[in-house]
């Protein structure tokens, strides 16, 4: 695995204690507190813009999805789940617009954007209520929390630790049954990748990226024993990696 730019996390879950990889930057979520969207029959029409009937809030269950690089989308819970959720940004095409701190009226000034992308650029200064990721799994669009605002619901079973692995591992091949995968093999399995912990505790980690849909790799501490007995990696112990 050759050594990349792209931030590396690592994330435990509080419950579990499973270690998981998420490569990337994360996108900040915005819930659709005191937004409105307009409702009218022509977005063009000043007088329909400016009545005050033809606007309506963005209800509380929908989240603006803004990744650090591509557009932003409009996300909707899917109903009983906690971390499914659908897209559904044609649906709601703008404009929209930010009363304010205060009750709106119709004689207010409140402003307008015109477009998704203009939104996002506004709420983007701001704290975001969660960071976090969308990814595909399993034909379904699943929603990993990984970080939470204050006065958020307490509810994202994540907490960020620091492994400090370094930017090289020791190796790392496809596998069948653990052991290293022929060409012929080497599809439809995963990858498994060695990492050193560069500490006093020499301790090693071995990542599994899994070919089956899992939504991130993840992660486990082992002694070089182990490594030795359940893998097939080239490794030389207590040795750092060869670059």
């Amino acid at each position: 695995m050759p050594a990349s730019n792209q931030p590396v996390y690592h994330f435990q879950h509080r419950e579990d204690g499973s270690l998981i990889v998420v490569r990337g930057e994360l996108s900040d979520f915005y819930g659709f507190y005191d937004i409105e969207e307009f409702a009218g029959t022509d977005q063009q029409d000043a007088a329909q813009r400016a009545d005050v009937g033809n606007w309506k809030d963005l209800a509380d269950f929908l989240y603006l999805e803004v990744p650090a690089e591509g557009a932003p989308r409009i996300l909707e819970l899917v109903a009983g789940t906690v971390d499914q959720v659908q897209d559904v940004t044609a649906q709601h095409p703008g404009p929209f617009r930010i009363p304010g701190r205060v009750p709106f009226t119709a004689t207010d000034q409140a402003d307008e954007y015109a477009t998704l992308s203009d939104l996002a650029a506004e709420m983007k200064p701001q704290p975001a209520q969660y960071r976090g990721r969308i990814v595909a799994q399993g034909g379904l669009l699943r929603w990993f929390a990984f970080e939470e605002e204050m006065g958020g619901s307490g509810e994202c079973p994540w907490e960020q630790v620091e492994l400090s692995l370094g930017t090289y591992p020791h190796d790392s091949y496809a596998y069948h049954s653990g052991k290293r995968a022929t060409p012929e093999q080497s599809q439809g399995y995963g990858t498994v990748t060695l990492w050193q912990q560069p500490d006093g505790a020499q301790r090693y980690y071995v990542e599994t990226a899994p070919a089956d849909g899992h939504a991130f790799p993840y992660i486990g501490a082992h002694t070089p024993a182990e490594v030795r007995s359940w893998y097939d990696f080239r490794f030389t112990p207590y040795a750092p990696p060869t670059v």
